[in-house]
């Protein structure tokens, strides 16, 4: 489940376009999945970027692979958060590789990813949100759709991690906390998942990591996004297993 996703009722996040042009959260409330009028703006300002890149390079550099379809039009296949997207580049559209419908943020999110991704190589080095460029601006937002959500999630204790990233294509590691793990949402854009169980005086914690390549791929704005997604996909997966 995602903000604006078909799969459920999630947050609504509020965007205007920042001094980079970027579109940045302006405020995050509880509402219904129908996507207002500046997310359409943001989907379409992502299709007119779109089309100015290389698609073959920039496909290339996020995992992608262009296809020629039998309509004779191009579309590109995406493999991102343990599934494997279809950007369709005639029409404009995005869909999973089930054919499931794909909600407006999920879209935006890999439009821009598509975009910027420079194919860097993961440096190993990790950091925090709060060092990423306007991190701090963002942390509200950030702090009540992420972590403490998911730490609630995990409350069954560090296998459930394991088990969820495992799903997503992610990987137990050794980042600290009583359990932790590494998904990589796209290609080379690893993020790191350390979690807490708590004990009688504190509660269950959960602390995300970023390599440190991933400023020169995502303004603060999408990595608030992207993390919001990996949740839910996480929390969908651990009510699964719950089952």
């Amino acid at each position: 489940m995602f903000p604006g996703d078909s799969r459920g009722i999630a947050s609504v996040v509020s965007l205007t376009r920042n001094d980079r042009g970027n579109f940045m959260v302006v405020s995050c409330s509880a509402g219904k999945t129908k996507a207002a009028p500046n997310y359409e703006a943001a989907l379409a300002a992502s299709w007119g970027d779109i089309a100015e890149i290389d698609i073959l390079l920039q496909a290339g550099r996020v995992g992608g692979i262009v296809e020629q379809r039998r309509d004779g039009n191009r579309s590109v296949s995406l493999p991102c958060m343990g599934e494997t997207y279809c950007i369709g580049l005639a029409d404009g559209s995005v869909s999973r590789g089930d054919g499931a419908v794909v909600g407006v943020f999920t879209q935006i999110l890999i439009l821009h990813a598509l975009c910027s991704h420079t194919g860097c190589i993961p440096s190993g080095d990790w950091i925090a949100f709060s060092d990423i460029p306007d991190g701090l601006f963002y942390g509200g937002v950030y702090k009540r759709r992420t972590a403490g959500r998911l730490a609630r999630a995990l409350s069954g204790g560090g296998d459930l991690l394991w088990d969820a990233a495992e799903r997503l294509g992610g990987r137990e590691a050794a980042l600290g906390g009583d359990a932790s793990a590494v998904v990589e949402p796209f290609a080379g854009v690893p993020v790191g998942i350390v979690f807490w169980e708590g004990d009688d005086e504190f509660g269950p914690a959960v602390t995300f990591l970023y390599d440190k390549t991933i400023t020169g791929i995502f303004p603060a704005e999408d990595i608030v996004v992207l993390t919001q997604w990996l949740v839910e996909e996480m929390i969908q997966i651990i009510r699964e297993i719950a089952r």
